[in-house]
């Protein structure tokens, strides 16, 4: 084997390692999104007690800080 194929199948090995940690990492971020997104959705249904709405009580304390 030459030296110049040795290189080719180094680099292209490197390169799938790569591409292998790019990947993983957008996994663990859309996990962490759909988590904390989960999480916003579980607060604001907590939130929507009684007879409200779930728009009420997302709208309504937005709007107070406004004020």
């Amino acid at each position: 084997m030459t030296t110049v194929a040795i290189q080719y199948i180094w680099q292209a090995i490197q390169e799938s390692e790569r591409s292998d940690e790019i990947q993983f990492m957008d996994n663990e971020l859309l996990i962490t999104t759909e988590a904390v997104r989960l999480a916003q959705l579980r607060r604001v249904q907590s939130g929507a007690a009684g007879n409200k709405s779930i728009t009420d009580a997302t709208i309504s304390p937005a709007l107070t800080e406004l004020d």
